[in-house]
């Protein structure tokens, strides 16, 4: 019998960018399916901790694939964390702690300016929207996410007088920092030429700014490969926004995508929902449901 999952992106795809579930009838929906026979799972870059806290509102049943694919979780097993690079885990989650660190003294050295202000915790769906609703104008926020084991993240906020506003070079500086600072943690660490040690990184320097760095074996890909090869899912559907939900399996992985997605992952969608994010999802589940 045919073995089929479903996994879905948070960010952009069932959150917007205020960090609102605008269709709270997904969970509705999910909750349906799920009592149908349907595997559903979350795929995100967000850490586990992050993941199970939304999988408790928002009934799903199956894996939850974390970190950019670092790491997977299948919640109904007890102790079954595992990681798509086993091997390096342990260096590697020292080696984050070690960037983390150095971002910590070189936040302290950016924040003589009394704008910046600079928080360390575990980043969560409630802070983002804290910060949010309490921001003070004029102040530059920095979170630096101490909940990540195999990726390094801080993200920025700027408020001005009509609301968010792009963070400008400072984000882009900071990108440029975590590249080097993990090149040569990971380069010196793993025997491995710093110079020729690309890690994998995003940034995202417009009303919200995000440094996200990780580990060249990292991919959300390279998760929906476990999944498909080591446990034995014959079929995925991927519901996304952009080409990091991209699974690059065009035999046995079918890509779906909200309306708000980014045109470069559209063009491998066979699905694309006619509504944005949450809304959207709901849409892809449906057209799933009808070409399982």
């Amino acid at each position: 019998m045919s073995k089929t999952l479903i996994l879905i992106d948070i960010d952009r795809t069932i959150i917007n960018e205020k960090a609102e579930i605008t269709d709270p009838t997904l969970a509705t929906k999910i909750a349906q399916m799920v009592e149908q026979g349907w595997e559903i799972g979350l795929c995100s870059d967000r850490p586990t901790d992050e993941l199970e806290y939304f999988a408790r509102f928002l009934p799903v049943n199956g894996p939850l694939v974390g970190e950019m694919g670092a790491v997977i979780e299948f919640p109904e097993l007890q102790n079954s964390l595992e990681s798509t690079h086993m091997l390096l885990s342990t260096r590697i989650s020292l080696g984050f702690l070690d960037i983390r660190n150095k971002f910590i003294v070189r936040l302290i050295d950016i924040s003589r300016e009394d704008y910046l202000h600079i928080t360390l915790g575990r980043n969560s769906i409630e802070h983002e929207r804290r910060i949010l609703a309490d921001h003070q104008q004029g102040i530059r926020y920095i979170y630096v996410d101490i909940a990540r084991e195999h990726s390094f993240a801080m993200s920025m906020r700027v408020f001005g007088p009509d609301g968010p506003e792009k963070c400008g070079q400072i984000i882009e500086d900071l990108a440029e920092f975590a590249k080097r600072d993990f090149a040569d943690q990971f380069g010196n660490n793993l025997e491995m030429e710093s110079q020729s040690f690309s890690p994998m990184l995003y940034v995202n320097p417009e009303e919200w700014g995000c440094v996200i760095v990780h580990f060249p074996t990292n991919g959300k890909n390279k998760a929906g490969q476990a999944l498909l090869d080591k446990y034995d899912y014959d079929r995925i559907f991927m519901i996304g926004d952009t080409s990091f939900d991209d699974l690059k399996d065009t035999e046995r992985v079918v890509q779906l995508g909200v309306a708000n997605a980014w045109d470069d992952y559209k063009n491998v969608c066979q699905f694309v929902a006619g509504r944005k994010y949450a809304s959207g999802v709901i849409d892809c589940l449906a057209w799933a449901e009808q070409n399982a």
